[in-house]
């Protein structure tokens, strides 16, 4: 979100702090970004009967990480060119006009190294200027890492010592509201000294004036007891990718692309304009949302939502009320109590009024009566002679206006003694009545917000899929559940932080009373906390789901090993065995193969029937357009911070030239946040964007899906199998009972492991290389720009500029979208590839795990000639029984987190049916062998032996 749209006092409202994050009002701070991490030290346990002393850590600890040195040297050789004259002198005197990039400019090398600082250099050559201001000793120091481990420098700020495990950091450690008082005032004392200590690093020193370090700062990280992120989140305040230094830009672009869920944040009342889901995020955005993947990771928070007017909330929104039952008339009911009373506290003011006017009145005309008197005394003076009739009736009329004057007073006296208490109870019931309404005026405008930009959400992305006019070959009905599911919501949340920290008494009672909510929860902080903590425990039960898998499958192996007993096997049935292991290895392999070739099969046909004919169409688009749009850059119809278009998409000189001078993007004052590079792809990404959503990854996600449930089935198979095969090669059943099962859970979770990393593989693949084309047109486009900066200076200089922009830039585009095509298509290709040997390296994954469980049947037994010696035959035993009642502990808990976590553990049953064990082949052999008469009793020296007996 921008600046202003109440982002910091959300943050801060999540945190349970009153400021430790600076708010809009604050003074100006660093457009870094900013990371919120739990406290995790405060948990650690401490062993006291090891320790002496008890350790401490910092309750607050803050990590502030600088830019490099060679970053600010090439973002300081920009600033100063700026601020220097055609012929490479700096300015005279400071630039005047702040909507200029050279005021800019100017500003920010003052905000580093102090005000007046390039003042002391005007009319000095630009390049001694920039040797003197690169290697200024300050800066330098600030800027270079101290550990040759770490490429950036950092400086560590903390406050607050707590033990770790104590009783005192559990307290800090919980919700605000559940904090003892004590421990509050602990932690409000250490907040404010932690924000005064790293105020001095992050946000603006004094009144500005001396050395800042805030315009330096790459990132900043810090760890807290906020029981908000306890459950693993971090929260990053991200204020843009459009950053002018490139390190901060890098950041930021780095966790848009790893991150989990994305808060748009914006004021309610502009949240519930029409279309403002679709215009907060940006075409751009949204395009890249939706080849990452992400669009359905996306929220909104509307903040301020206390600041509202009851009446236009009724007005407007009578019919979301009353979608509620009895809501819409509690609502009309307040407000009629409210209009009764405040017209009867009307009714009373006029009377108070009218009263005060009788007053005003008769003393006015006392006053007049008295001037009329002194008038006519002072003409008699002069003329010895008085009128006695008008002077009696001038003294009756001061009698009269006196008498009356003084009844006035009287009864506006006893008016306001008989009236002032009930008007103070009107106007106090009437402001109770308030605080019950706007509450419930606030929820409705939530709920009515909270509808719009989910459509307008959808509405956005149902936009993305529709191509320019006359190529859109879906008639209006666009398809978009493959990057959002048809019954999918995007979460809303309507939030007041500032009532929020007022109601829970975290800011101080000098800051007034909550505005509009009485109820902590209906400020929605609760609320949004909820969502944080479930949105982490989606991600925490899959992990502990995974290792309490794998922990099962690591005991179930090591209680066979202790139980089993396999001195009935003989070397030969050991190497049959082996070699059953491998001959069904290779004919799961066999199995597998052709699934693996169906997925690369089926994604190469998607590519190349849409995704790779949608990139050619893109690369001729872009080609088509580009040399329009780089001509738009330089004409006379300009742009705006709030307005642009193909028709309108001109700048200034100073502005094409700040933009020139650093590669394509710059933020402008005038113009807004300008790039180049990203005008010139928007054709080409707008033409691919949907495509490459559909197949990189929904139909990847799709066949991997469906070659994983395959393969598992054929797992299952495979063990089923081989375990049939060790039966028939003399292998007790009650043994391989339990050996089936714990191979096949065994070999299921390896294969969910694989498939999930080859989610991830994917994933990451695609969103790296959906990044390719962006980098690849700003490498060409470069000498366009070092052409257009270069141009000689003088009269015409932006003329001259504008035509080595054009001429370079026409070399460039011919070959700039085919060759960034067929990059794309050798990574996706690379991509599909790779995911077609992983899947047939499933394979290998079951058969280790057979190998893992069934080994026990075949190890050690192709080497005879060594014996063990009876004593240690003896303590391995001693060692395995004492190893069983600890292995069936581990069994009963790991059951109980089986159960917490919903595991069902599957069983397999052994197919016996028409399958012989070895003694069944001996036997049936045996009878065989006699009924033919090919019997001979080896064993029985007496018998008779026919003399026709053969020897079988």
């Amino acid at each position: 979100g921008n600046t202003g749209v109440g982002k910091s006092s959300l943050l801060n409202g999540l945190l349970d702090e009153a400021a430790v994050l600076p708010t809009s009002g604050s003074r100006g701070c660093t457009a870094a970004v900013v990371e919120l991490v739990y406290n995790s030290e405060l948990m650690k346990e401490v062993d006291a009967t090891v320790a002496e002393k008890l350790p401490v850590v910092p309750a607050y600890k803050g990590t502030v990480e600088f830019i490099t040195l060679d970053d600010w040297k090439k973002e300081l050789k920009v600033l100063v060119e700026e601020c220097s004259t055609q012929e490479k002198y700096i300015y005279s005197i400071r630039p005047i006009d702040d909507t200029s990039e050279a005021y800019a400019a100017w500003q920010k090398i003052e905000q580093v190294y102090g005000y007046g600082a390039m003042e002391a250099f005007c009319r000095q050559p630009t390049e001694g200027v920039l040797h003197r201001l690169a290697n200024d000793p300050r800066v330098q120091t600030l800027l270079s890492s101290s550990d040759p481990s770490r490429a950036y420098n950092a400086i560590v700020v903390d406050e607050g010592e707590v033990v770790p495990g104590s009783d005192e950091a559990k307290e800090l450690l919980k919700p605000f509201h559940q904090m003892k008082g004590r421990t509050r005032n602990k932690k409000k004392k250490w907040a404010t000294a932690f924000r005064q200590k790293i105020n001095s690093y992050v946000y603006r020193k004094g009144n500005g004036n001396e050395p800042q370090t805030w315009p330096l700062i790459r990132k900043v990280t810090l760890e807290g007891p906020w029981h908000v992120l306890s459950t693993g989140a971090v929260l990053v305040d991200l204020p843009g990718v459009r950053d002018a230094n490139a390190a901060r830009a890098k950041v930021a672009e780095k966790y848009l692309q790893n991150c989990n869920q994305i808060a748009i944040v914006a004021p309610i009342k502009r949240a519930v304009d029409d279309g403002t889901a679709k215009e907060l995020l940006g075409e751009q955005f949204k395009r890249r949302l939706l080849m990452d993947g992400n669009y359905s990771n996306v929220f909104f928070i509307c903040t301020q939502t206390d600041d509202l007017e009851p009446t236009e909330t009724m007005r407007d929104h009578s019919d979301v009320a009353q979608e509620e039952p009895g809501r819409w008339e509690k609502m009309t009911q307040l407000a009629s109590e409210i209009s009764s009373l405040e017209k009867q506290v009307s009714d009373k003011m006029q009377e108070e009024e009218d009263l005060e006017a009788k007053v005003e009145e008769f003393k006015q005309q006392y006053q007049e009566a008295v001037a009329d008197l002194t008038e006519l005394r002072e003409e008699a003076e002069d003329d010895d002679e008085i009128d006695e009739d008008q002077l009696e009736n001038l003294k009756a009329v001061i009698a009269t206006a006196k008498s009356s004057f003084k009844q006035s007073t009287r009864d506006l006296s006893k008016w306001r003694e008989d009236n002032t208490a009930r008007i103070q109870y009107d106007q106090e019931r009437c402001d109770t009545l308030q605080k019950q309404l706007k509450p419930l005026c606030a929820i409705v405008r939530n709920e009515y917000s909270k509808k719009c930009l989910q459509e307008d959400f959808r509405s956005g992305l149902k936009d993305l899929f529709k191509k320019d006019d006359g190529d859109d070959d879906n008639g209006g009905d666009v398809d978009v559940n493959g990057a959002l599911p048809e019954d999918f919501n995007m979460e809303v949340f309507g939030i007041s932080a500032n009532d929020y920290l007022k109601l829970r008494k975290i800011k101080p009672s000098r800051d007034g009373p909550p505005s509009c909510f009485s109820n902590a929860d209906d400020t929605q902080i609760p609320l949004l906390r909820q969502f944080v903590h479930k949105t982490t425990a989606k991600f925490c039960q899959n992990s502990v789901k995974t290792f309490v898998e794998q922990t099962n499958d690591l005991v179930e192996q090591m209680k066979l090993i202790c139980t089993d007993s396999n001195s009935d096997v003989s070397t030969g049935s050991a190497r049959r065995m082996k070699q059953l292991h491998k001959s069904s290895v290779q004919s799961l392999t066999d199995q597998i193969k052709p699934i693996a070739t169906q997925f690369k099969r089926v994604i190469d046909q998607k590519v190349s029937n849409s995704l790779a004919s949608s990139l050619k169409a893109g690369a001729r688009k872009g080609s088509q357009s580009a040399m329009s749009t780089v001509v738009s850059w330089g004409s006379k119809s300009r742009r705006t911070t709030s307005e642009r278009a193909p028709d309108k998409n001109g700048l200034y000189y100073s502005t094409y030239n700040a933009v020139t001078r650093r590669d394509g993007v710059y933020t402008s004052k005038s113009a807004g946040a300008v790039d180049f590079n990203q005008e010139l792809c928007d054709p080409m990404e707008k033409e691919f964007s949907t495509e490459w959503q559909s197949v990189l990854d929904s139909t990847i996600r799709r066949m991997l899906a469906e070659s994983e449930n395959k393969i598992l089935n054929l797992a299952t198979s495979a063990c089923q199998s081989f375990a049939q095969s060790l039966r028939s090669n003399g292998v007790a059943a009650d043994r391989l009972g339990n050996m089936l099962n714990t191979a096949n859970r065994s070999a299921t979770i390896a294969l969910k492991s694989s498939f999930t990393q080859m989610r991830s593989i994917a994933r990451d693949a695609q969103r790296d290389l959906s990044r390719e084309l962006l980098p690849a047109v700003k490498e060409k486009m470069r000498t366009s720009y070092e052409a257009a900066r270069t141009a000689p200076g003088g009269p015409g200089v932006f003329e001259r500029m504008k035509t080595a922009m054009a001429s370079n830039s026409q070399r460039a585009v011919n070959q700039m979208f085919d060759s960034a095509m067929e990059k794309l298509m050798k990574g996706i290709n690379a991509l599909i590839k790779r995911l077609e040997r992983l899947i047939e390296s499933t394979a290998e994954i079951v058969g280790k795990s057979l190998e893992n469980v069934f080994s026990i049947c075949w190890d050690d037994k192709s080497d005879k000639t060594t014996l063990i010696d009876p004593r240690m035959q003896k303590l391995i035993q001693d060692c395995r029984n004492a190893l069983l009642p600890e292995l069936n502990k581990l069994q009963e808990i790991q059951g109980g987190a089986c159960e917490l976590l919903g595991i069902e553990r599957e069983e397999v049953e052994l197919d016996l049916v028409g399958v012989e064990s070895l003694e069944q082949q001996l036997s049936r052999r045996v009878a065989e062998a006699e009924k033919n008469g090919n019997m001979l009793d080896l064993c029985d020296s007496d018998a008779d032996v026919p003399a026709t007996t053969k020897i079988a």
